[in-house]
């Protein structure tokens, strides 16, 4: 059984809502970086510094209690990508 650990960022960390976690484990089992483990009262946060806010254990949940307090999405900068298309380069 893991205990979840207090970190300094924990902001930034997902958020489990334990009244709705069902002990699953697909969390556990999708997230890349094995941040996820099972507890005693559900899926829990042990390994802190491995999590880069990918947010697919919130997607995966089946029962939507995992909340990420952010999404690190990256944008394409269209001005760059019009431009380069009207000079007849195809990578942006």
């Amino acid at each position: 059984m893991f205990q979840e650990q207090t970190v300094e960022n924990s902001w930034s960390l997902p958020h489990i809502v334990q009244e709705r976690c069902t002990h699953c484990g697909v969390c556990v089992r999708l997230c890349p970086h094995g941040v996820l483990g099972l507890g005693r009262c559900g899926a829990v946060v042990v390994v802190p510094e491995a999590c880069n806010c990918c947010g697919i254990c919130e997607e995966v949940c089946p029962e939507e209690a995992i909340d990420c307090p952010f999404e690190i999405v990256w944008e394409r900068d269209t001005g760059q990508l019009s431009e380069s298309l009207s000079d007849g380069g195809g990578d942006a």
